[in-house]
């Protein structure tokens, strides 16, 4: 919600409500539901015990090589560390959308061909009177722009009133090739606007404004790349400066607009949001997990497994390249809060067990017996749920199936692998309790 994109506003607004409503249909719904049949003789409880000893060993083993597997976890989570600082922030339209859908493989082919392309975005110089804007100085800086914006290789082509009044100003010599410039003098130039004014008006009127004030290019751009744009956009500006310094055109107003401008500035939005909704939603996660467990300490260990998919996520975006943007974005925030789930169910079970055994190890055990096998299946629901997005024909939205079912099974293996030794090493519930202290 964080985010300032409204697509992505919407879908947290509308996840965490489809959540609350999940919510309320379990304890009010599902309850009711469970009541009907209690009048009927209940049958014979058929035990898996098998399966359920599968889970208890796999959790002892696990609990016992700590001293082995806590090492390894630790490297995994500094390589993924590593690679997770190797991000790129890029809204790339091309690999985000790939090119299975066949309005982006036409949009694609019509950018490639000589007369199309699929974005554009305007530079108007506003000046304060028309002797700054129609003199041959201007209009050389104005020429020397569009080389400058067009040297960017997606850049396709730069339009604008000199280009036009070189062309006019060619037909009106005999279309001779060498009068392809722009006239030597203001006064000449002054009247060949004239001219083409009241010949060609309309076409004019796209480059000059009425009061003769103000100057418009027109930029084609063929590939969109918020990263590449938001880099060219600065130096455009920043060339602008150079050419039409504030000393030199007093009052002048420089205006860059376009989708194209609006869109790049996303990065920063993608960014900014990023940062903002991972930070709230771990601070967020933290203080409930504190406040359930009633124990910073324990607060701080549930948080660990939950942390880990998003880092190991990171770090595989980070060594294969996959960009950050606004559907890869979303993985993160929406792995903590899959992540959690498992990690209260274990440690709740945990600390019940403990607290009627007062022995670690049979609280682990039992644990690992009792719901194992329900962490294990949920994970497996949401992984095959996630895993049906490699279907899809979008590209931002297979890599988000692939993240998201990695992330999910990451935070499993956390929660089978590192909780029950921190549990285990720090002793969170306090001391075990002999016997005769049990109450």
């Amino acid at each position: 919600y964080f985010v300032p994109i409204y697509p992505i506003k919407w879908v947290g607004l509308v996840s965490s409500a489809g959540i609350f409503c999940v919510y309320i249909l379990i304890m009010f719904f599902f309850c009711a539901i469970l009541s009907f049949g209690t009048d009927t003789k209940p049958e014979k409880i058929i035990s898996d015990k098998n399966n359920d000893d599968f889970y208890e060993r796999m959790g002892n083993f696990f609990t016992r090589n700590g001293k082995k597997t806590i090492p390894i976890a630790t490297l995994i989570i500094a390589i993924s560390i590593f690679g997770a600082t190797k991000v790129y922030v890029n809204l790339n339209t091309n690999k985000m959308m790939g090119t299975k859908l066949p309005h982006t493989k036409d949009q694609l082919h019509i950018s490639q061909t000589e007369i199309g392309f699929t974005y554009s975005y305007d530079v108007a110089i506003l000046f304060k009177d028309k002797n700054q804007a129609l003199n041959i100085e201007t209009m050389e800086k104005i020429d020397e722009l569009s080389e400058f914006i067009e040297a960017y290789p997606f850049i396709k082509n730069v339009r604008g009133i000199t280009g036009s009044l070189k062309e006019f100003n060619r037909i009106m010599n005999n279309d001779i090739e060498s009068q392809y410039k722009l006239p030597e003098t203001n006064a000449k130039l002054r009247g060949l606007v004239n001219l083409y004014s009241r010949m060609q008006g309309s076409d004019l009127s796209s480059w000059l404004n009425k009061d003769k004030t103000g100057l418009r290019i027109t930029v084609q751009v063929t590939e969109f790349s918020s990263a590449d744009l938001s880099k060219h956009v600065a130096e455009v500006e920043n060339e602008i400066e150079q050419l039409f310094p504030e000393t030199q055109y007093p009052g002048r107003e420089v205006l860059l607009s376009g989708s194209v401008i609006q869109t790049a500035a996303m990065n920063q939005y993608v960014t900014k949001g990023l940062i903002v909704s991972v930070g709230t939603a771990l601070a967020a996660i933290a203080l409930i997990l504190i406040i359930a467990f009633r124990s910073i300490k324990l607060g701080l260990i549930a948080m660990i497994p939950n942390i880990t998919p998003v880092i190991l996520v990171g770090g595989i975006m980070g060594f294969a390249g996959i960009e950050l943007e606004f559907v890869t974005m979303t993985i993160a925030p929406m792995l903590l809060g899959l992540a959690v789930d498992d990690t209260i169910h274990l440690i709740t079970h945990i600390k019940t067990v403990f607290t009627r055994s007062g022995s670690y190890k049979t609280a682990l055990s039992e644990t690992f017996r009792a719901v194992g096998k329900s962490v294990v299946q949920t994970t497996f629901i949401l992984s095959v749920t996630f895993f049906i997005f490699i279907f899809s024909r979008v590209h931002s939205m297979v890599n988000m199936g692939l993240l998201t079912m990695v992330g999910v099974i990451t935070a499993l293996a956390a929660d089978l692998i590192i909780t029950p030794v921190l549990v285990k090493w720090t002793k969170p519930f306090g001391k075990e309790k002999t016997p005769a202290n049990i109450n």
